[in-house]
């Protein structure tokens, strides 16, 4: 097992001249992430069978650090699993 990176987080950025001029980068340190679609959708492929937690994270999340975590299992039957996050 590889060492985790505790670099791990969320980073702001913003235009010092534009104010509402912003963008946000996320780390992860697994290689199982996705960005969503324009739909709000994200595929995630090829994880193995196993219990694993999901993180979501949106800036606009109503949740603590803009994160909501869940315990997700993936078996012969997960075919998709829809989660729903309220924004501010």
């Amino acid at each position: 097992m590889e060492p985790r990176s505790t670099l791990a987080g969320s980073v702001a950025l913003g235009c010092n001249i534009h104010d509402w001029m912003n963008g946000y980068i996320r780390v992860v340190d697994t290689p199982y992430a996705a960005k969503t679609d324009h739909n709000g959708y994200a595929r995630i492929a090829a994880v193995p069978y196993g219990s694993y937690g999901l993180t979501i994270w949106h800036p606009r999340a109503r949740l603590p650090n803009g994160e909501m975590k869940r315990k997700l299992a993936v078996n012969n039957s997960s075919i998709a699993q829809t989660v729903q996050m309220r924004l501010r």
